[in-house]
């Protein structure tokens, strides 16, 4: 109905998205959830075995990919936090609780993060080529750019420039 643009704003041009992102990760936990991949009951620890030391094996044992959707995985590890260290998956993988898994919501973009990453493991290919191949081609969504970890996986929570119309 209404198209608008403010001062030196170009509508041409990639906009940052903040959390809204966190929705199209959602998206593609779904598609792969859809070709059974993976379910939303699935264990981090079964996800990522290699990364978690023994004691957060015990302590992680009933962290579930829905936890992470619903922001209710109870991880200490954050944002800030995430500035110090370069491997995001060890960090959360081996973070302490502020509560246990499910009982209480915790606004934390590194729920979101892990959801990348999950991606990333289970489908062999970068977050930006998953959702190209199954669900930006097919929109006809071709301007984007996802900013990256250290260690190169899409941070999810954050960091994503598209344009409006996309979005």
């Amino acid at each position: 109905i209404c198209e608008a643009n403010y001062g030196a704003q170009d509508h041409l041009l990639p906009r940052y998205t903040f959390s809204a992102c966190k929705s199209i990760v959602s998206l593609a936990i779904g598609i792969l959830c859809d070709q059974g991949s993976l379910r939303t009951s699935d264990k981090l620890i079964d996800l990522f075995p290699d990364r978690v030391n023994a004691v957060s094996r015990l302590r992680m044992s009933s962290l579930t990919v829905e936890h992470l959707l619903t922001m209710r995985s109870g991880i200490i590890f954050n944002e800030l936090e995430s500035q110090t260290d370069e491997d995001w998956i060890k960090c959360f993988l081996n973070s302490g609780f502020n509560f246990e898994p499910g009982q209480q919501f915790q606004y934390n973009s590194l729920n979101t993060y892990m959801l990348s990453a999950i991606v990333v493991q289970k489908s062999g290919m970068s977050l930006t080529e998953f959702l190209k191949k199954h669900l930006f081609d097919a929109m006809d969504i071709r301007n984007f750019h996802w900013e990256t970890c250290p260690r190169g996986i899409e941070i999810g929570g954050w960091g994503l420039y598209m344009h409006p119309h996309d979005l």
